[in-house]
């Protein structure tokens, strides 16, 4: 009964943080010190390190690239042990496009849907790198893959729709 009790303690102490990034939220993920991430064993290791399980890197430097600290989410993701998952290559171009590096990220959205082309995310972070450059036609296109792919009522859908009806707003294009 005790192992029991101490094994759900130890599996909500070292899963919790990992979790805390899943839902958008910073959350106890980003209480390391800069340039440290929570490895899946609860501790703070240097981000650097290539022996950090690679479900926590990413989990991290997307909590980090949410949290608009680009330059510590690219550190963190250019040691990922699978420099081709595509949640990599996708948040390495978020993090490059939001830092303004918008060429760079689009790259990095590309190489992500060439991996999987089903990955909606990417496909709405590339949209919306689009409209930055203001190509709506490009836009546009990722929508309508979105759409083929998860319908109209997804999250990846809805959001990249409302960037696009927010730009011809702006743009006069209504």
């Amino acid at each position: 009964m005790i192992g029991m009790a101490l094994g759900a303690a130890l599996a909500t102490f070292t899963v919790a943080p990992l979790l805390a990034a899943g839902g958008g939220g910073t959350g106890p993920i980003l209480d390391c010190p800069k340039d440290q991430i929570r490895d899946a064993d609860g501790k703070c290791k240097p981000a650097t390190n290539n022996a950090i399980d690679h479900e926590a890197r990413v989990a991290y430097a997307l909590a980090l690239a949410k949290a608009e600290r680009y330059e510590e989410a690219l550190v963190a993701l250019n040691h990922a042990s699978d420099q081709n998952d595509p949640r990599v290559l996708n948040y390495m171009g978020y993090s490059l496009r939001k830092s303004g590096r918008l060429d760079e990220g689009i790259g990095y959205y590309k190489r992500a849907l060439a991996t999987d082309p089903d990955y909606v995310l990417a496909r709405e972070y590339l949209g919306e790198a689009y409209l930055t450059m203001g190509r709506l036609d490009l836009a546009e296109a990722e929508l309508k893959e979105i759409e083929t792919r998860c319908g109209t009522t997804c999250e990846a859908y809805l959001d990249l729709a409302e960037d696009i009806k927010d730009y011809r707003a702006r743009n006069g294009q209504g």
